[in-house]
Parts: structure tokens; C-alpha cells; sequence
């Protein structure tokens, strides 16, 4: 490993929980991800590597109910 961050996030009993995080080589964020219990939750957010939000997704109860593509 070159000790640059990938991802970032928690888990609660062996399964993702909460905001979690992944970049880019360059540190820039590449994805914003929440986990309630495991399952997919709320708003999925995707970036270019400029910084620019390139797609949203929207889940609720680990299915997706909206994408937007920007």
C-alpha cells in the first residue's frame, strides 16, 4: 500500500453502517455511501474526479428508488 486512504466507514456487528466514503488516487471523493445494517440507505452520491456530482442514487430499505444522471 502507498498509505493513501480508499474508504472510509463503520461497521456494527460485521455489517456496514452509516456514511461511508471512497476516493480517488488523487484524495478527491469519488463516492459518498450510507448503510443502515448492512442494506443500501438514502442518498448514494458519485463524482468525477474533478469534484463534480456525476449521479445521484436514492435507496430506502436496500432498493433503489430514484437515479439521476447529471
Amino acid at each position: 500500500m502507498n498509505g493513501i486512504k480508499r474508504s472510509g466507514g463503520q461497521f456494527a456487528l460485521g455489517k456496514r453502517d452509516g456514511a461511508w466514503v471512497y476516493y480517488f488516487l488523487n484524495a478527491n471523493i469519488r463516492e459518498k455511501r450510507f448503510y443502515n445494517d448492512g442494506n443500501k440507505e438514502g442518498l448514494w452520491e458519485k463524482f468525477d474526479i474533478d469534484g463534480t456530482i456525476v449521479q445521484t442514487e436514492s435507496y430506502q430499505n436496500g432498493r433503489c428508488i430514484i437515479t439521476t444522471i447529471n
